[in-house]
């Protein structure tokens, strides 16, 4: 019984998750400044660039990213970037980036981008609160299946991912209890 309530609520909350608004990038049209946190792969970001010069080919991007990534990051952007080094380690934690985060609050960012490796931002929560840091706005993230997807309410989608995955990991530990009784 407490099974089925549990899976009607996983259910709800990644519908919930799921019928995140995806988007066309013409939100960027009229956009000066953006900001993008990298954190998937080149091919996601260089395809992500493309699609945003394609709309907005005077848009001035910032670009948080690791050290090791500028080059590639010149190579693909060409002009009217600017790299903002995260010299913190490999995992992005806001905390950690004090000046960064206040550099990046005085340049008057329009909009606000986070790159995912996977569909929702599932384990990728950290960039998503990096940017939740930035702005009480909207942030768009733009996935590995180069969907742009609109986040009204970042902290109320943080708070649904986390609860998605207690109820798995709950769910989870629960059937494994029930076959080691069988």
């Amino acid at each position: 019984m407490i099974i089925s309530h549990l899976d009607d609520l996983f259910n709800e909350i990644y519908e919930q998750i799921r019928s995140t608004d995806t988007v066309q990038m013409d939100v960027f049209k009229s956009v000066r400044k953006v900001l993008i946190v990298r954190s998937a792969d080149m091919s996601t970001f260089k395809k992500m660039i493309e699609q945003l010069k394609k709309v907005n080919p005077h848009i001035f991007v910032y670009i948080l990213t690791h050290e090791c990534d500028k080059e590639m990051i010149r190579e693909i952007c060409v002009e009217n970037y600017e790299v903002i080094p995260y010299v913190h380690g490999r995992r992005y934690e806001a905390y950690k980036c004090s000046q960064e985060i206040q550099y990046l609050r005085e340049k008057a960012i329009d909009q606000y981008v986070v790159l995912l490796n996977d569909r929702f931002g599932m384990g990728f929560e950290n960039i998503i609160e990096f940017a939740r840091e930035l702005t009480c706005g909207t942030v768009y993230a733009f996935n590995c299946y180069w969907e742009l997807m609109k986040i009204p309410h970042p902290e109320l989608y943080l708070k649904s991912l986390e609860l998605l995955k207690a109820i798995a990991n709950w769910y989870w530990a629960d059937l494994e209890g029930q076959e080691k009784k069988a």
